[in-house]
């Protein structure tokens, strides 16, 4: 297990810079690969806060992510192991529960790394603001907004990926996510959906907030409730 801060090199290799702000105010991580996917658990003591995916192929999936129905439930699982067997790394068993939820390939033995980071405190706000059930113009324009602010985001990162990553951006359906900004609903965080390559299910693909707006848990949220309709 390597112990380290996080630096320069793990903030490019993670992606767009909204995501270091997350890193930053949280004081243990540990990450595994499985599927091609890096997984980054978001530990607080012996408490899971969150969950952020990271596809090294298309380089720009990354989700804050919780799950309110799920968490307490792996890391109920978790505390048990640890009753019974004695004292296991808590990053590693939340890892398998979670991957054995989602029934994704467990690989973490080589590759598990913890972060200790600066700040101590990281707090999600779940389910603040909602999911857009009906889709009027004026939530069509803001979710273009959204569209263009998050492939100038990207070009500005990753120049060489951005062209086929807003093709495939285009052709997603979106879910999109509203809260009262300064006295108004607006849109406020997008969530497109991507069919799995077998084709027969969908997964949350890319997830955008506005930059204005970020570290209030819209994203989080949006990811949260998707996930559970899908």
């Amino acid at each position: 297990m390597i112990v380290s801060k996080v630096d320069n090199t793990d903030i490019e290799i993670l992606g767009l810079p909204w995501i270091k702000e997350h890193l930053e105010e949280c004081n243990v991580m540990a990450s595994h690969v499985s599927n091609n996917q890096i997984s980054w658990f978001l530990i607080k003591g012996d408490k899971v806060e969150g969950v952020v995916m990271h596809d090294p192929i298309r380089q720009t999936v990354i989700l804050p992510y919780i799950d309110p129905i799920v968490l307490p439930e792996l890391v109920s699982k978790i505390e048990n192991i640890k009753g019974i067997n004695g004292e296991i790394n808590t990053a590693e068993g939340f890892a398998q529960e979670y991957c054995r939820r989602y029934r994704m390939n467990y690989s973490i033995k080589s590759q598990l790394r913890v972060y200790v980071l600066d700040k101590p405190e990281f707090n999600f706000c779940t389910y603040a603001g909602h999911l857009v059930e009906a889709i009027t113009d004026e939530i069509v324009d803001q979710v273009l907004e959204l569209r263009l602010a998050f492939n100038k985001e990207l070009e500005l990162h990753f120049p060489i990926q951005s062209k086929d990553t807003m093709r495939e951006l285009l052709n997603n359906e979106f879910f999109a996510w509203m809260d009262t900004v300064d006295g108004k609903e607006r849109v406020v965080s997008i969530a497109g959906l991507r069919k799995n390559p077998t084709g027969n299910m969908y997964r949350v693909g890319f997830v955008y907030t506005l930059k204005s707006v970020r570290k209030k848990g819209y994203a989080s949220s949006i990811v949260s409730v998707t996930t559970q309709m899908l």
